[in-house]
């Protein structure tokens, strides 16, 4: 018996290497995400995808971790959620191969003086790496998700022919007042200061209007932080004192206007002069 035992125990590594040799482990070669680079609002998830190679590996096991869980946290899925505004690194690890996608998370909730960029989303301080088409200037106090911008440039136009009562008088609503004047001018011919807002409806952009009295208001009252926001961004023209026009009509040879130096707007003028335009957008983070 213990001769045996011995003889066992003598053979067993030869017997483990032989097995070893004809069923040698599948290493993990390579692992790949879905996605490389992510863009979430606060609040909300998604799952990204590992695929692992080759097929046959023995442990095709992925492993999740975030670089910033302050920013992004991730699952044992790989669900990545986004907690506040700010840049992640999420890692999947299979074996000795690892991935990574990197997150950035965008606010949910819009202030005064946010950037806002043609995908929809806002930021505290302004990226170069995305394209910027707005500031705000208010945020809808029931849904801070929601808000209005106004644009980067400005044009020099007259508000349209005197002497016609055009019925574009809502004080409050300048997509109203567009609407209206569209019915009478299809394509603002007659209208140039609304020509020039609808203009910018173009390259995938829509929802610009001339704004209404209400809404020149309001940007007047936002001046100081939107002027700041503005000459961070390049190529942006800053607001002026000088009078911009409104879309309400004030009587049919005149409209209202702002030098946004009057928070309550009582000053008119002939319509067929000259003011300075700004075009206006509402927007909506959780459309995104």
């Amino acid at each position: 018996m213990k001769t045996f035992l011995s003889l066992f125990l003598l053979c067993a590594p030869i017997l483990l290497a032989s097995c070893e040799k004809n069923n040698p482990v599948v290493q993990v070669t390579d692992i790949v995400l879905n996605k490389t680079a992510l863009s979430l609002v606060e609040g909300s998830t998604e799952r990204l995808l590992a695929t692992v190679a080759p097929d046959n590996a023995d442990n095709k096991a992925v492993v999740w971790s975030s670089g910033n869980p302050s920013v992004a946290t991730v699952s044992a899925a790989g669900e990545v959620t986004a907690v506040k505004e700010g840049l992640a690194t999420i890692v999947a690890n299979a074996g000795n191969q690892s991935s990574m996608c990197e997150i950035a998370v965008t606010p949910r909730e819009a202030k005064i003086g946010h950037f806002f960029y043609s995908d929809q989303t806002l930021s505290t301080n302004y990226n170069a790496g995305k394209t910027c088409i707005g500031i705000v200037f208010w945020v809808d106090p029931s849904d801070a998700a929601k808000g209005k911008i106004v644009s980067l440039d400005e044009g020099n136009e007259t508000w349209g022919p005197k002497g016609t009562d055009t019925s574009a008088d809502d004080e409050s609503d300048g997509a109203r007042n567009m609407a209206t004047i569209k019915t009478l001018d299809i394509t603002y011919h007659a209208y140039p200061a609304f020509a020039w807002c609808d203009q910018k409806n173009a390259n995938g952009q829509s929802g610009w209007y001339l704004p209404a009295k209400t809404e020149l208001s309001q940007l007047c009252t936002a001046k100081n932080i939107v002027i700041a926001s503005l000459s961070k961004v390049p190529s942006a023209v800053r607001l002026s004192s000088a009078p911009y026009w409104s879309s309400t009509e004030y009587v049919n040879s005149y409209a209202y206007y702002n030098d946004l130096s009057l928070a309550d707007m009582r000053a008119f003028a002939i319509k067929d002069s000259k003011r300075n335009v700004r075009a206006v957008a509402v927007f909506n983070t959780t459309d995104k």
